[in-house]
């Protein structure tokens, strides 16, 4: 018998001081209709995580690119079949968070950070 992980990890992006945070969360923190606030060391506030009818959650977001909030609705059922959820600026596009399990959110922020360095290398900029 399979178990189910029920943990998940967010990935954000501070809209204020651009610095990436890992915020984890069980399902069975939330109870129907309470909020959890994320915030970055730096104080801003990352996001605001809610259950609705018990089969979706709800993300609340700023966004860094267009500077609105950011509202997202998914279902529990599509969060842990896709493993990772890309979660992106409404008016840009621009990723702004990955929720998913641990494992796979680390691996994509790290490969992330490795382009980006390697983009700096290969503009002769330093990091």
């Amino acid at each position: 018998m399979k178990v189910l992980d029920t943990n998940l990890v967010f990935a954000v992006r501070c809209r204020d001081c651009g610095k990436i945070t890992f915020h984890s969360l069980s399902i069975f923190q939330l109870h129907e209709g309470k909020r959890m606030e994320f915030y970055c060391e730096c104080g801003s506030l990352d996001m605001i995580v809610q259950i609705k009818n018990k089969r979706h959650i709800l993300v609340e977001m700023p966004c860094l690119a267009c500077d609105m909030n950011h509202n997202y609705k998914y279902s529990f059922k599509d969060i842990f079949r896709r493993r990772l959820t890309t979660i992106c600026c409404l008016e840009t596009g621009l990723e702004l968070c990955f929720l998913g399990m641990e494992k796979d959110v680390r691996d994509i922020v790290d490969k992330y950070q490795e382009d980006i360095n390697r983009l700096l290398v290969d503009l002769g900029l330093s990091y």
